[in-house]
């Protein structure tokens, strides 16, 4: 495998070599991130244009990526429950009723709105005001 480094000469990495990549250097360089905090960076909309995807691993890769990366996953999962065992979601005066779907090939995967579905959040007095499913008298 032919890889491109500074050096003008080609190096050939041997099969079965170990590879390390210094993350930390390649997230910093201002050739791939010019400007140190522009989060805007990161939103869909954004980051085709200026994220270089290949030079932003934020949990590293392979057999030793960072275990946060789980964890995240996993947090982003759990997080919706929660909040909807204490919250109730509802209408708000900019939400649009009624609410329009996109009609795209993406959209029929994954039921887009057009434009967004704004939501207010509104605690609950009792979280746990769920009914038992099973009398245990």
């Amino acid at each position: 495998m032919q890889v491109q480094v500074p050096d003008p000469k080609p190096y050939l990495v041997k099969a079965g070599a170990i590879i390390w990549i210094q993350f930390y250097g390649l997230q910093y360089d201002p050739k791939y991130f010019p400007e140190e905090l522009k989060l805007v960076r990161f939103l869909d909309e954004n980051r085709r244009s200026e994220c270089n995807l290949n030079a932003y691993y934020p949990f590293g890769l392979g057999l030793r990526m960072c275990i946060g990366n789980r964890f995240e996953l996993l947090e982003t999962k759990i997080m919706p429950f929660h909040l909807l065992t204490h919250c109730d979601l509802k209408p708000c005066k900019k939400t649009s009723i009624p609410s329009k779907l996109k009609k795209s090939v993406v959209s029929i995967f994954s039921m887009q709105t057009e434009g967004s579905l704004w939501l207010s959040v509104v605690p609950r007095g009792n979280s746990h005001s769920t009914q038992p499913i099973i009398n245990t008298n």
